[in-house]
């Protein structure tokens, strides 16, 4: 799998700083979008709906990367 660095994807995001756009956070953890999903489920992350758009709090991505870089 191949990870895309947060900061990369914030300073290219459109959106709040605060929220990355479904895609996004599966970019920057290297998994599908159906997978970011059932972390974010499972890791219970603020999640907000725009549209027909899925956002996932950007601090809750980047505590997640961070656990899952040292283990």
């Amino acid at each position: 799998s191949h990870r895309i660095p947060i900061g990369d994807l914030v300073s290219a995001s459109q959106h709040s700083k605060q929220w990355l756009k479904n895609d996004e956070a599966a970019l920057a953890l290297g998994v599908t979008i159906d997978h970011i999903k059932v972390i974010a489920h499972r890791e219970n992350w603020p999640t907000k709906r725009d549209w027909q758009q899925c956002f996932y709090s950007l601090e809750a991505v980047e505590k997640y990367q961070t656990r899952k870089a040292y283990k």
